[in-house]
Protein backbone atom coordinates (compact mmCIF):
# COMPACT_ATOMS: atom_id res chain seq x y z
CA UNK A 1 0.00 0.00 0.00
CA UNK A 2 1.25 3.30 -0.90
CA UNK A 3 2.77 5.31 2.35
CA UNK A 4 1.70 9.15 1.07
CA UNK A 5 -0.93 10.81 2.42
CA UNK A 6 -4.54 11.46 -0.25
CA UNK A 7 -4.57 15.04 -0.53
CA UNK A 8 -7.67 15.63 -2.25
CA UNK A 9 -9.51 14.63 1.49
CA UNK A 10 -11.59 17.10 2.85
CA UNK A 11 -8.84 20.33 4.48
CA UNK A 12 -6.33 17.79 3.86
CA UNK A 13 -4.41 20.71 1.79
CA UNK A 14 -4.84 23.50 4.09
CA UNK A 15 -3.49 21.55 7.03
CA UNK A 16 -0.71 21.14 4.87
CA UNK A 17 -0.75 24.51 3.98
CA UNK A 18 -0.94 26.17 7.29
CA UNK A 19 2.04 23.74 8.93
CA UNK A 20 4.34 26.57 6.88
CA UNK A 21 5.97 29.01 8.56
CA UNK A 22 4.62 32.24 9.30
CA UNK A 23 6.93 34.41 7.56
CA UNK A 24 7.17 31.80 4.11
CA UNK A 25 3.12 32.13 4.10
CA UNK A 26 3.72 35.96 4.42
CA UNK A 27 6.12 35.81 1.78
CA UNK A 28 3.45 33.58 -0.62
CA UNK A 29 0.70 36.11 -0.54
CA UNK A 30 2.72 39.06 -0.94
CA UNK A 31 4.33 36.83 -3.89
CA UNK A 32 1.25 36.01 -5.30
CA UNK A 33 -0.42 39.39 -5.55
CA UNK A 34 2.68 40.40 -7.11
CA UNK A 35 1.97 37.34 -9.67
CA UNK A 36 -1.43 38.43 -9.89
CA UNK A 37 -0.91 41.56 -11.13
CA UNK A 38 2.19 41.12 -13.19
CA UNK A 39 0.46 38.04 -15.47
CA UNK A 40 -2.91 39.75 -15.83
CA UNK A 41 -5.54 38.89 -13.21
CA UNK A 42 -7.00 42.58 -13.19
CA UNK A 43 -10.75 43.23 -13.11
CA UNK A 44 -11.72 46.94 -13.90
CA UNK A 45 -14.52 48.91 -12.12
CA UNK A 46 -16.99 50.96 -14.32
CA UNK A 47 -14.75 53.90 -12.84
CA UNK A 48 -12.05 52.69 -14.89
CA UNK A 49 -9.78 52.10 -12.19
CA UNK A 50 -8.92 48.24 -12.03
CA UNK A 51 -8.10 45.60 -9.07
CA UNK A 52 -5.91 42.68 -8.51
CA UNK A 53 -8.32 39.78 -8.14
CA UNK A 54 -7.94 38.40 -4.78
CA UNK A 55 -6.46 34.67 -5.76
CA UNK A 56 -6.95 32.06 -2.42
CA UNK A 57 -3.05 31.10 -2.13
CA UNK A 58 -3.83 27.58 -1.76
CA UNK A 59 -5.29 25.12 -4.27
CA UNK A 60 -8.42 23.47 -4.17
CA UNK A 61 -7.70 19.39 -5.84
CA UNK A 62 -9.60 16.79 -7.29
CA UNK A 63 -9.13 13.77 -8.06
CA UNK A 64 -8.34 12.61 -12.08
CA UNK A 65 -11.46 10.53 -12.02
CA UNK A 66 -13.60 13.08 -10.71
CA UNK A 67 -11.97 15.12 -14.12
CA UNK A 68 -13.32 12.63 -16.25
CA UNK A 69 -16.51 12.54 -14.27
CA UNK A 70 -17.04 16.41 -14.58
CA UNK A 71 -15.75 16.22 -18.51
CA UNK A 72 -18.27 13.68 -19.24
CA UNK A 73 -21.53 15.24 -17.68
CA UNK A 74 -20.24 18.19 -19.61
CA UNK A 75 -20.35 16.93 -22.64
CA UNK A 76 -23.72 15.61 -22.34
CA UNK A 77 -24.83 18.90 -20.99
CA UNK A 78 -23.64 20.66 -24.36
CA UNK A 79 -25.05 18.13 -26.65
CA UNK A 80 -28.34 18.87 -24.88
CA UNK A 81 -27.92 22.42 -24.72
CA UNK A 82 -26.67 22.43 -28.42
CA UNK A 83 -29.91 20.82 -29.26
CA UNK A 84 -32.10 23.96 -27.79
CA UNK A 85 -31.68 26.67 -30.92
CA UNK A 86 -33.54 23.57 -33.40
CA UNK A 87 -35.73 23.17 -30.94
CA UNK A 88 -37.07 26.68 -30.58
CA UNK A 89 -37.92 26.86 -34.43
CA UNK A 90 -39.36 23.93 -34.25
CA UNK A 91 -41.50 24.26 -30.81
CA UNK A 92 -43.85 27.27 -30.46
CA UNK A 93 -44.45 26.05 -26.68
CA UNK A 94 -40.32 26.47 -26.36
CA UNK A 95 -40.27 29.87 -27.86
CA UNK A 96 -42.57 30.68 -25.15
CA UNK A 97 -39.71 30.43 -22.33
CA UNK A 98 -37.80 32.36 -24.30
CA UNK A 99 -38.54 36.53 -23.94
CA UNK A 100 -36.88 37.37 -26.97
CA UNK A 101 -37.64 40.85 -28.18
CA UNK A 102 -39.45 40.66 -32.00
CA UNK A 103 -36.40 42.53 -33.29
CA UNK A 104 -34.12 39.83 -31.56
CA UNK A 105 -36.23 37.15 -32.78
CA UNK A 106 -35.67 38.49 -36.28
CA UNK A 107 -32.07 38.41 -36.19
CA UNK A 108 -32.88 34.62 -35.29
CA UNK A 109 -35.31 34.14 -38.23
CA UNK A 110 -32.24 35.86 -40.80
CA UNK A 111 -29.17 34.79 -39.41
CA UNK A 112 -29.59 31.42 -38.08
CA UNK A 113 -28.14 29.00 -40.51
CA UNK A 114 -30.68 26.54 -41.50
CA UNK A 115 -28.67 24.45 -43.26
CA UNK A 116 -24.82 25.44 -41.85
CA UNK A 117 -21.87 23.81 -43.67
CA UNK A 118 -19.77 24.64 -40.37
CA UNK A 119 -21.13 23.11 -37.29
CA UNK A 120 -23.17 25.40 -34.80
CA UNK A 121 -20.44 26.66 -32.81
CA UNK A 122 -20.62 27.22 -28.49
CA UNK A 123 -18.22 27.85 -26.07
CA UNK A 124 -19.87 27.25 -22.75
CA UNK A 125 -19.34 27.57 -18.96
CA UNK A 126 -21.25 25.67 -16.81
CA UNK A 127 -21.79 26.95 -13.34
CA UNK A 128 -21.88 24.72 -10.53
CA UNK A 129 -22.12 23.99 -7.50
CA UNK A 130 -20.06 20.57 -6.16
CA UNK A 131 -18.00 19.70 -3.18
CA UNK A 132 -14.86 17.52 -4.10
CA UNK A 133 -14.27 15.51 -1.05
CA UNK A 134 -16.02 12.75 0.58
CA UNK A 135 -18.11 9.79 -0.83
CA UNK A 136 -21.25 11.90 -1.57
CA UNK A 137 -19.19 14.27 -4.06
CA UNK A 138 -21.48 13.23 -7.08
CA UNK A 139 -24.69 13.97 -5.27
CA UNK A 140 -23.82 18.05 -4.58
CA UNK A 141 -22.62 18.53 -8.15
CA UNK A 142 -25.47 20.69 -9.34
CA UNK A 143 -25.48 22.94 -12.04
CA UNK A 144 -26.96 26.89 -11.59
CA UNK A 145 -26.48 28.22 -14.87
CA UNK A 146 -25.22 28.37 -18.70
CA UNK A 147 -23.36 30.88 -19.97
CA UNK A 148 -22.70 30.63 -23.70
CA UNK A 149 -22.20 33.78 -25.18
CA UNK A 150 -18.72 36.18 -23.32
CA UNK A 151 -17.76 33.32 -21.31
CA UNK A 152 -15.88 34.90 -18.54
CA UNK A 153 -12.30 33.48 -17.21
CA UNK A 154 -10.92 32.35 -20.30
CA UNK A 155 -7.78 34.11 -19.41
CA UNK A 156 -7.94 33.81 -15.57
CA UNK A 157 -8.70 30.20 -15.41
CA UNK A 158 -5.05 29.01 -17.15
CA UNK A 159 -3.19 32.23 -15.36
CA UNK A 160 -4.39 31.49 -11.63
CA UNK A 161 -3.26 27.79 -11.97
CA UNK A 162 -0.17 29.05 -13.86
CA UNK A 163 0.96 31.47 -10.57
CA UNK A 164 -0.18 28.79 -7.44
CA UNK A 165 1.86 26.11 -9.74
CA UNK A 166 4.88 28.30 -9.96
CA UNK A 167 4.69 30.44 -6.58
CA UNK A 168 2.82 28.24 -4.04
CA UNK A 169 3.59 24.46 -5.03
CA UNK A 170 7.41 24.54 -3.99
CA UNK A 171 6.74 25.68 -0.65
CA UNK A 172 3.67 23.16 -0.39
CA UNK A 173 5.96 20.23 -1.04
CA UNK A 174 8.53 21.41 0.95
CA UNK A 175 5.72 19.80 3.60
CA UNK A 176 4.25 17.55 1.60
CA UNK A 177 7.52 15.47 -0.26
CA UNK A 178 4.70 13.41 -2.70
CA UNK A 179 2.87 15.97 -3.24
CA UNK A 180 1.60 15.64 -6.99
CA UNK A 181 -0.61 18.37 -8.73
CA UNK A 182 -1.35 19.28 -12.55
CA UNK A 183 -3.11 22.02 -13.83
CA UNK A 184 -6.71 21.53 -15.66
CA UNK A 185 -6.82 21.89 -19.51
CA UNK A 186 -5.73 25.38 -20.64
CA UNK A 187 -8.93 26.91 -21.82
CA UNK A 188 -7.25 29.86 -24.20
CA UNK A 189 -5.38 26.68 -26.49
CA UNK A 190 -9.21 25.00 -26.30
CA UNK A 191 -10.98 28.12 -27.78
CA UNK A 192 -7.87 28.58 -30.07
CA UNK A 193 -8.96 24.76 -31.55
CA UNK A 194 -12.12 25.72 -31.59
CA UNK A 195 -12.12 29.09 -33.59
CA UNK A 196 -9.63 27.07 -36.18
CA UNK A 197 -11.85 23.86 -36.34
CA UNK A 198 -14.28 25.58 -36.82
CA UNK A 199 -12.69 27.38 -40.14
CA UNK A 200 -11.39 24.31 -40.92
CA UNK A 201 -14.81 23.03 -41.81
CA UNK A 202 -15.80 26.10 -43.14
CA UNK A 203 -12.83 24.96 -45.99
CA UNK A 204 -10.81 27.83 -44.57
CA UNK A 205 -7.49 27.46 -43.69
CA UNK A 206 -6.43 31.04 -42.51
CA UNK A 207 -7.28 32.35 -38.73
CA UNK A 208 -7.35 36.07 -38.11
CA UNK A 209 -9.68 36.37 -35.10
CA UNK A 210 -11.95 39.42 -33.84
CA UNK A 211 -12.46 39.33 -30.41
CA UNK A 212 -15.74 41.27 -30.44
CA UNK A 213 -16.15 43.10 -27.51
CA UNK A 214 -18.66 46.35 -26.72
CA UNK A 215 -16.64 49.65 -25.46
CA UNK A 216 -19.46 51.43 -24.87
CA UNK A 217 -19.40 50.99 -21.05
CA UNK A 218 -16.44 50.58 -18.35
CA UNK A 219 -15.91 47.94 -16.36
CA UNK A 220 -15.60 44.52 -16.61
CA UNK A 221 -13.52 41.81 -16.50
CA UNK A 222 -10.45 42.09 -18.78
CA UNK A 223 -10.27 38.44 -20.38
CA UNK A 224 -10.62 39.53 -24.34
CA UNK A 225 -7.21 41.88 -24.13
CA UNK A 226 -5.57 39.15 -22.83
CA UNK A 227 -6.66 36.43 -25.38
CA UNK A 228 -5.38 38.58 -28.02
CA UNK A 229 -2.28 38.69 -26.53
CA UNK A 230 -2.12 34.49 -25.95
CA UNK A 231 -2.95 34.26 -29.85
CA UNK A 232 -0.59 36.57 -30.89
CA UNK A 233 1.95 34.69 -28.84
CA UNK A 234 1.01 31.46 -30.81
CA UNK A 235 1.51 32.84 -34.63
CA UNK A 236 -1.91 33.93 -34.76
CA UNK A 237 -3.69 37.39 -36.15
CA UNK A 238 -5.98 38.33 -33.24
CA UNK A 239 -7.52 42.18 -32.00
CA UNK A 240 -9.55 43.36 -29.92
CA UNK A 241 -12.74 45.33 -31.91
CA UNK A 242 -16.21 47.04 -31.23
CA UNK A 243 -18.83 45.83 -33.44
CA UNK A 244 -19.35 49.43 -34.38
CA UNK A 245 -15.94 49.38 -36.03
CA UNK A 246 -15.91 46.60 -38.18
CA UNK A 247 -16.98 47.11 -41.74
CA UNK A 248 -17.14 45.36 -45.40
CA UNK A 249 -14.45 45.88 -47.85
CA UNK A 250 -15.39 43.63 -51.21
CA UNK A 251 -16.92 41.53 -48.93
CA UNK A 252 -14.43 40.57 -46.72
CA UNK A 253 -14.78 41.96 -42.69
CA UNK A 254 -12.11 44.23 -41.77
CA UNK A 255 -10.92 45.59 -38.64
CA UNK A 256 -9.03 48.65 -39.50
CA UNK A 257 -6.51 46.92 -41.42
CA UNK A 258 -6.77 43.51 -40.39
CA UNK A 259 -9.16 41.17 -42.55
CA UNK A 260 -10.92 39.09 -40.33
CA UNK A 261 -11.71 35.22 -40.58
CA UNK A 262 -13.36 34.51 -37.87
CA UNK A 263 -15.01 36.31 -34.50
CA UNK A 264 -15.31 35.19 -31.22
CA UNK A 265 -18.07 37.41 -29.18
CA UNK A 266 -18.87 38.88 -25.89
CA UNK A 267 -21.74 40.89 -27.17
CA UNK A 268 -25.45 39.77 -26.92
CA UNK A 269 -27.92 39.88 -29.96
CA UNK A 270 -29.55 42.59 -27.99
CA UNK A 271 -26.87 44.52 -26.93
CA UNK A 272 -25.74 44.48 -31.00
CA UNK A 273 -29.55 46.45 -31.66
CA UNK A 274 -29.24 48.64 -28.97
CA UNK A 275 -25.61 49.77 -31.28
CA UNK A 276 -27.68 49.89 -34.41
CA UNK A 277 -30.95 52.06 -33.08
CA UNK A 278 -28.10 54.17 -31.03
CA UNK A 279 -26.13 54.53 -34.17
CA UNK A 280 -28.57 54.67 -36.71
CA UNK A 281 -27.05 52.07 -38.70
CA UNK A 282 -26.62 48.91 -39.77
CA UNK A 283 -23.93 46.51 -38.34
CA UNK A 284 -23.61 45.30 -41.65
CA UNK A 285 -20.30 43.10 -40.96
CA UNK A 286 -21.32 41.61 -38.44
CA UNK A 287 -24.82 40.56 -39.81
CA UNK A 288 -22.55 39.25 -42.72
CA UNK A 289 -20.48 37.47 -40.09
CA UNK A 290 -23.65 35.97 -38.67
CA UNK A 291 -25.04 34.73 -42.37
CA UNK A 292 -21.84 32.81 -42.91
CA UNK A 293 -21.72 31.50 -39.36
CA UNK A 294 -18.36 32.64 -39.02
CA UNK A 295 -19.54 33.68 -35.40
CA UNK A 296 -18.42 31.76 -32.38
CA UNK A 297 -20.42 31.46 -30.34
CA UNK A 298 -23.28 30.93 -32.54
CA UNK A 299 -26.65 32.15 -32.20
CA UNK A 300 -27.31 29.25 -29.83
CA UNK A 301 -25.42 30.72 -27.89
CA UNK A 302 -28.56 33.09 -27.19
CA UNK A 303 -30.35 30.29 -25.77
CA UNK A 304 -28.40 30.50 -22.19
CA UNK A 305 -31.13 32.18 -20.65
CA UNK A 306 -31.74 30.87 -17.01
CA UNK A 307 -34.89 29.64 -18.44
CA UNK A 308 -33.45 26.94 -20.95
CA UNK A 309 -33.21 24.88 -17.21
CA UNK A 310 -36.73 24.50 -17.39
CA UNK A 311 -36.44 22.60 -20.41
CA UNK A 312 -33.83 20.12 -19.10
CA UNK A 313 -35.84 19.92 -16.14
CA UNK A 314 -39.79 19.55 -17.55
CA UNK A 315 -40.47 15.85 -17.83
CA UNK A 316 -42.70 17.40 -21.07
CA UNK A 317 -39.63 17.69 -22.94
CA UNK A 318 -37.73 14.53 -22.33
CA UNK A 319 -38.41 12.84 -25.47
CA UNK A 320 -36.26 15.64 -26.91
CA UNK A 321 -33.20 13.99 -25.03
CA UNK A 322 -30.81 11.02 -24.89
CA UNK A 323 -30.96 8.68 -22.03
CA UNK A 324 -27.81 9.84 -20.68
CA UNK A 325 -28.80 13.14 -21.27
CA UNK A 326 -31.88 13.00 -18.89
CA UNK A 327 -30.21 11.27 -16.28
CA UNK A 328 -27.27 14.17 -16.37
CA UNK A 329 -30.80 16.71 -15.87
CA UNK A 330 -31.81 13.99 -12.90
CA UNK A 331 -28.73 14.51 -11.21
CA UNK A 332 -27.19 17.29 -11.54
CA UNK A 333 -29.79 20.34 -13.16
CA UNK A 334 -31.45 22.18 -10.64
CA UNK A 335 -35.38 22.25 -11.32
CA UNK A 336 -36.11 25.71 -12.97
CA UNK A 337 -39.03 27.26 -13.92
CA UNK A 338 -40.05 30.83 -15.67
CA UNK A 339 -42.19 32.62 -13.35
CA UNK A 340 -45.80 32.79 -15.01
CA UNK A 341 -49.32 32.02 -14.61
CA UNK A 342 -48.93 27.97 -15.05
CA UNK A 343 -49.44 24.76 -13.94
CA UNK A 344 -46.33 22.67 -14.26
CA UNK A 345 -44.39 19.85 -12.12
CA UNK A 346 -42.30 20.40 -8.70
CA UNK A 347 -39.10 18.95 -8.30
CA UNK A 348 -40.60 14.88 -7.92
CA UNK A 349 -42.42 15.01 -10.84
CA UNK A 350 -46.44 16.10 -9.16
CA UNK A 351 -48.77 18.60 -10.60
CA UNK A 352 -48.77 22.02 -9.05
CA UNK A 353 -49.90 25.93 -9.46
CA UNK A 354 -46.26 27.42 -9.84
CA UNK A 355 -47.50 30.58 -7.75
CA UNK A 356 -48.72 29.35 -5.06
CA UNK A 357 -45.64 26.71 -5.34
CA UNK A 358 -43.62 29.47 -5.10
CA UNK A 359 -44.98 31.49 -2.52
CA UNK A 360 -45.31 27.89 -0.32
CA UNK A 361 -42.15 27.11 -0.81
CA UNK A 362 -40.33 30.39 -0.49
CA UNK A 363 -37.27 28.76 1.79
CA UNK A 364 -36.51 25.87 -0.53
CA UNK A 365 -36.23 28.67 -3.80
CA UNK A 366 -34.09 31.14 -5.50
CA UNK A 367 -35.67 34.30 -7.59
CA UNK A 368 -33.21 35.29 -10.54
CA UNK A 369 -33.17 37.63 -13.41
CA UNK A 370 -33.79 35.18 -16.42
CA UNK A 371 -30.67 37.25 -18.28
CA UNK A 372 -28.91 38.92 -15.83
CA UNK A 373 -25.26 38.37 -14.91
CA UNK A 374 -22.52 39.34 -12.74
CA UNK A 375 -24.84 37.86 -9.60
CA UNK A 376 -26.98 40.71 -9.49
CA UNK A 377 -30.80 40.78 -8.55
CA UNK A 378 -30.99 37.53 -7.01
CA UNK A 379 -33.09 36.79 -3.88
CA UNK A 380 -32.71 34.33 -1.86
CA UNK A 381 -35.58 32.88 -0.60
CA UNK A 382 -34.45 31.57 2.77
CA UNK A 383 -33.42 35.27 3.84
CA UNK A 384 -35.64 37.24 2.17
CA UNK A 385 -38.66 38.77 4.63
CA UNK A 386 -42.30 37.10 3.31
CA UNK A 387 -43.24 40.55 1.81
CA UNK A 388 -40.67 41.19 -0.09
CA UNK A 389 -40.35 37.63 -1.35
CA UNK A 390 -44.45 38.55 -2.49
CA UNK A 391 -43.64 41.88 -3.89
CA UNK A 392 -41.03 40.28 -6.20
CA UNK A 393 -43.06 37.13 -7.45
CA UNK A 394 -45.87 40.22 -8.04
CA UNK A 395 -43.26 42.30 -10.20
CA UNK A 396 -41.81 38.92 -12.05
CA UNK A 397 -45.30 38.60 -13.02
CA UNK A 398 -45.58 41.65 -14.72
CA UNK A 399 -42.45 41.41 -16.80
CA UNK A 400 -43.21 38.55 -18.35
CA UNK A 401 -40.04 36.43 -18.93
CA UNK A 402 -38.23 38.10 -16.93
CA UNK A 403 -37.34 36.30 -13.52
CA UNK A 404 -37.10 32.14 -12.87
CA UNK A 405 -37.61 30.94 -9.71
CA UNK A 406 -34.75 27.74 -8.59
CA UNK A 407 -34.17 25.15 -6.07
CA UNK A 408 -32.17 26.63 -3.86
CA UNK A 409 -28.62 24.24 -3.40
CA UNK A 410 -26.70 25.18 0.26
CA UNK A 411 -23.42 26.69 -1.66
CA UNK A 412 -20.41 24.66 -0.51
CA UNK A 413 -17.48 26.57 2.05
CA UNK A 414 -14.04 25.90 2.40
CA UNK A 415 -11.29 27.06 4.77
CA UNK A 416 -8.87 29.20 3.34
CA UNK A 417 -5.74 30.93 5.10
CA UNK A 418 -5.80 34.98 4.29
CA UNK A 419 -4.48 37.98 6.02
CA UNK A 420 -6.39 40.17 7.92
CA UNK A 421 -6.38 44.17 7.83
CA UNK A 422 -3.17 43.83 10.24
CA UNK A 423 -1.18 41.32 8.12
CA UNK A 424 -2.25 38.20 10.09
CA UNK A 425 -3.05 35.08 8.88
CA UNK A 426 -6.27 33.98 9.80
CA UNK A 427 -8.17 31.27 8.13
CA UNK A 428 -12.12 32.16 7.00
CA UNK A 429 -14.73 30.02 5.35
CA UNK A 430 -15.74 31.36 2.21
CA UNK A 431 -18.48 30.23 0.09
CA UNK A 432 -17.65 28.38 -3.21
CA UNK A 433 -18.27 27.70 -6.64
CA UNK A 434 -16.89 27.10 -10.23
CA UNK A 435 -17.32 26.65 -13.49
CA UNK A 436 -16.73 23.94 -15.98
CA UNK A 437 -15.61 25.61 -19.40
CA UNK A 438 -16.88 22.72 -21.68
CA UNK A 439 -14.96 21.51 -24.96
CA UNK A 440 -14.25 18.21 -27.11
CA UNK A 441 -10.63 19.29 -26.96
CA UNK A 442 -10.62 19.72 -23.29
CA UNK A 443 -12.11 21.08 -19.78
CA UNK A 444 -11.16 23.92 -17.62
CA UNK A 445 -12.37 24.99 -14.31
CA UNK A 446 -12.79 28.15 -12.81
CA UNK A 447 -13.34 28.76 -9.27
CA UNK A 448 -14.67 31.34 -7.21
CA UNK A 449 -14.57 32.18 -3.20
CA UNK A 450 -16.35 34.91 -1.29
CA UNK A 451 -17.60 35.56 1.94
CA UNK A 452 -21.02 36.85 0.35
CA UNK A 453 -23.50 33.96 -0.61
CA UNK A 454 -23.56 35.46 -4.40
CA UNK A 455 -20.22 34.17 -5.32
CA UNK A 456 -18.86 36.44 -8.28
CA UNK A 457 -15.92 38.11 -8.84
CA UNK A 458 -17.78 41.59 -9.64
CA UNK A 459 -19.45 41.37 -6.51
CA UNK A 460 -16.02 41.77 -5.42
CA UNK A 461 -15.46 37.80 -5.25
CA UNK A 462 -11.75 36.72 -5.47
CA UNK A 463 -11.17 33.01 -7.56
CA UNK A 464 -9.44 30.04 -6.50
CA UNK A 465 -7.50 27.43 -8.26
CA UNK A 466 -8.64 24.13 -8.83
CA UNK A 467 -6.17 21.51 -9.44
CA UNK A 468 -5.79 18.02 -10.49
CA UNK A 469 -3.78 15.90 -7.74
CA UNK A 470 -2.50 12.72 -9.29
CA UNK A 471 -1.60 11.01 -5.52
CA UNK A 472 -5.06 10.79 -4.43
CA UNK A 473 -6.77 7.13 -3.09
CA UNK A 474 -10.04 6.50 -4.80
CA UNK A 475 -11.94 4.47 -1.96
Amino acid sequence: MDSWPDYTLSNSIHQLFMELDSKAIRDLFQEVKKESRKQGMIYEESDGKTRVIPLMIRPRLIRPHQRDYFLKVCYHMNQAYQKLIQLYFSHPKIQTLFPFTPEEKKWLNDYFPKNPKAPHTLITRWDANTNFSGRQWKASFHFLEVNGVGVGGLHYTPTAERIILEVVLGALRKRGHSLKIRPNDDVRQILLWELQSHLKSLGQKRCHIGLVLDDRTKGGPLDFFFLAKFFQSQGIQAIVVDPRDLRLKKGQIMAKDLPLDILYRDSMIEELIEMEKEEKKTLSAMRQAFLENRVVSGLGGELDHKSAFEIFTSPFYERYFTFEERKCFRKHVLWTRLIRETKTTDPQGSSIDLLRYALQHQESLVLKPNRGYGGAGILMGKEAPQKKWEHMLQEALKQTGSYIIQERCAVRKKKFPVLDEKKRIVEKNLNVVCGFIYSPYGLGILGRASQANIVNVAQQGGMTTILICENSKIP
